[in-house]
């Protein structure tokens, strides 16, 4: 028995239907990211749209520059603030804010920023 057949063995077939879909729908997005200029994403409420997919996004594409839209300078700061705090960064590190009267993204490959501010 391989490695890898004896840890597939202790988990159960739905895990592992779970993690191919995962992969799979991360493989969709991230090609559908770098073969277009502008992706939009909808998706219900809670799904990870503004706090997993913007990191996912930026571990698979070093060199990208992600912009993320928020309708309020409060979603705009606190996402910037909980994601920076997830990878263990600075605010304005690699992620950022960029909101009327404030910013935080010197350096940040990911902004969150609202409608009046895109950089």
């Amino acid at each position: 028995m391989t490695p890898d057949s004896s840890f597939a063995t202790t988990l159960s077939p739905g895990l592992i239907e779970a993690s191919f879909i995962e992969d799979f729908l991360t493989f969709k997005l991230v090609t559908a990211v770098k073969e277009h200029q502008v992706v939009l994403l909808s998706g219900e409420t809670g799904c990870g749209k503004s706090t997993q997919v913007p990191q996912l996004l930026l571990d698979s594409a070093p060199e990208a520059r992600i912009l993320v839209m928020q309708p309020r300078r409060i979603a705009a700061t606190t996402l910037a603030e909980r994601i920076a705090a997830e990878r263990c960064q600075a605010l304005g590190e690699d992620v950022g804010y960029q909101v009327p009267f404030g910013s935080r993204a010197e350096n940040a490959r990911l902004v969150f920023c609202t409608l009046g501010v895109p950089r």
